[in-house]
C-alpha cells in the first residue's frame, strides 16, 4: 500500500483481507510509527499483531522510506 490512507483506515480495509500468517506491507511517510501507536486498537481488532516501522534505504543522498510491517495471526 502506498498513499491511501492513514493506519488507523488502512489496518481495517486490509487486515481482513489475509490470510493467517500473512503481513501487511505499507509505505508511510515520517510519521509512521505516531500513526502506528493511534491504530493500535484497530489492528489488534483486526488480528494484527507485532506493529513495527523499519527503515529502508533508496539511494546513497536520499531519506529512507518508512515501511509499516504488520502480521496477521
Amino acid at each position: 500500500c502506498r498513499a491511501v490512507a492513514p493506519m488507523t483506515k488502512l489496518a481495517g480495509w486490509t487486515l481482513p483481507l489475509l490470510r493467517s500468517r500473512g503481513q501487511l506491507i505499507a509505505l508511510k511517510g515520517r510519521s509512521a510509527q505516531a500513526e502506528l501507536d493511534k491504530a493500535a486498537k484497530e489492528i489488534k481488532k483486526c488480528h494484527g499483531e507485532n506493529p513495527r516501522v523499519c527503515l529502508a534505504p533508496v539511494a546513497p543522498g536520499l531519506e529512507d522510506t518508512h515501511v509499516v510491517l504488520v502480521d496477521k495471526h
